[in-house]
């Protein structure tokens, strides 16, 4: 019990990654993807929005190593393989199916992706993609969760798999270089939570002077690429790991209750957002859509941004129900058979 206590978040840190993780969503449906189905704003991508998306999509990696170390390092990796199937597979094989029926993308790369293989066998299937190369880490969560325990093995790791991946490349193997973008990212933020069970939460004024050093150079890092396209990645790598940790601490050392209670609804529907919100885009769009570029984006906005949270959190309301009542299920007859 005592074990479990401590594994449990702050609850400040709790309310931190609520609100990080809703607005991330938010920006990538309701800004990022948003201007895909209208040509009213042809600047929405730029230097600055594409740096916003490396933070955003770092985010949501980060996040994940560092909620789900608690999970991939105390439980077995066979029984935390068959949890993260339960709650993430269906419905991402069920967006697979959504994005073949509506066209969005051809059987080849889908297929792929089915079978986790698309980060090495490209090109990448739009917007899925992520979601591929997250069950990838999953994959390895559990040996890295045990393995990565101080900084220099979390360099260590990070760098012998950048390594591997440019031996391959050497050699003419694809893969695609959004995985190394990563992959630093998840890995260190399951290193994180290593390091800060059982912390107050509160920073010490250096480390406050170090964190915010590190988020300015990876800002100026960005700003000067490497200039060899197939090492450009690198700059990016301090983006994805760096600027997400400074928000969840510095977000962390203040009471952000109300706040996070109104985005809870958000985050509860990420999952299924970012995995359908581009189905429910082209559905709407075919539905109706109107002529002026104004009234287009004022119909994307406020009509199927909503639209698509409602639909997004009613179908994890009920997979949860699914999932949950079939455990009791199984649960309640264990107990109820002879010989228990």
């Amino acid at each position: 019990m005592q074990e479990r206590k401590t594994q449990e978040l702050p609850m400040n840190q709790s309310h931190a990654l609520t609100i990080v993780r809703s607005v991330a969503i938010l920006f990538i449906v309701g800004y990022w993807h948003l201007f895909n189905y209208t040509d009213a704003f042809p600047g929405y991508t730029n230097w600055l929005t594409l740096r916003m998306i490396t933070v955003v999509m770092g985010t949501f990696t980060f996040s994940s190593g560092y909620l789900l170390f608690p999970k991939a390092a105390h439980e077995s990796p066979l029984a935390f393989y068959r949890n993260r199937v339960i709650r993430i597979y269906p419905l991402f094989l069920l967006a697979v199916a959504c994005f073949y029926v509506s066209g969005l993308e051809s059987p080849e790369r889908l297929i792929k992706a089915v079978f986790l293989t698309s980060m090495y066998a490209l090109p990448l299937p739009m917007t899925l993609w992520y979601i591929v190369m997250l069950l990838q880490f999953y994959i390895l969560a559990p040996f890295l969760a045990r393995f990565c325990t101080t900084a220099p093995r979390f360099v260590l790791t990070v760098a012998a798999f950048i390594g591997l991946h440019l031996c391959l490349g050497f050699f003419g193997v694809p893969f695609s270089p959004r995985i190394l973008l990563h992959f630093p990212a998840f890995t260190w933020g399951l290193l994180l939570r290593r390091r800060m069970q059982g912390a107050s939460g509160r920073m010490h004024a250096g480390l406050w002077t170090l964190l915010v050093a590190a988020s300015a150079a990876s800002i100026a890092m960005a700003m000067d690429p490497i200039q060899v396209p197939f090492l450009r990645f690198i700059s990016d790598v301090p983006l994805t790991a760096i600027i997400p940790t400074f928000l969840l601490l510095f977000l962390s050392q203040w009471r952000m209750s109300a706040m996070a209670r109104i985005l809870a609804p958000v985050a509860y529907a990420m999952y299924t957002m970012y995995l359908f919100h581009r189905v429910l885009y082209r559905i709407l769009t075919i539905l109706y859509f109107p002529e002026g570029q104004l009234w287009q984006v004022f119909y994307l906005a406020c009509i199927c941004v909503p639209v698509i949270f409602v639909v997004s959190y009613g179908m994890q309301r009920l997979y949860d129900f699914f999932i949950h009542s079939r455990s009791y299920g199984m649960r309640r007859n264990q107990k109820c058979s002879p010989g228990t």
